[in-house]
């Protein structure tokens, strides 16, 4: 059945389609009667400016930049056993895949003979 011109639009859509549609998308009735569906991937994002994890992190050491593996707030120094907050984590070596809190440890850590203890 063909509408008359009065009752479509100049792009060919019936008036009443056309009505519907925008009626309820304006109003929010439409897109209010859909369910909202959980999606368990979001749940494991991390987030900067919340916490995520509340322990030790394990992290993925590379060149000039680390991955986080496990969530968490900070990693542990390989030399002194200190907790390094991830965001002032500065020291690591790529190929033992180890984090240090100075640059200190570092060296105690790659040249043990030559490090001077303050023994």
């Amino acid at each position: 059945m063909m509408r008359s011109r009065s009752e479509r639009r100049p792009d060919g859509v019936s008036s009443s389609r056309w009505f519907n549609h925008s009626v309820f998308e304006r109003s929010g009735i439409r897109s209010a009667s859909r369910k909202r569906v959980e999606q368990p991937w979001r749940k494991a994002v991390l987030n900067k400016f919340r916490q995520s994890g509340q322990g030790e992190a394990s992290a993925q050491y590379l060149d000039g930049d680390f991955r986080v593996i496990s969530p968490g707030t900070y990693v542990r120094c390989a030399v002194t056993d200190a907790r390094i907050p991830l965001d002032e984590l500065k020291y690591w070596s790529v190929d033992l895949q180890e984090a240090y809190a100075l640059p200190s440890a570092v060296l105690q850590r790659h040249y043990p003979g030559a490090f001077k203890s303050s023994d």
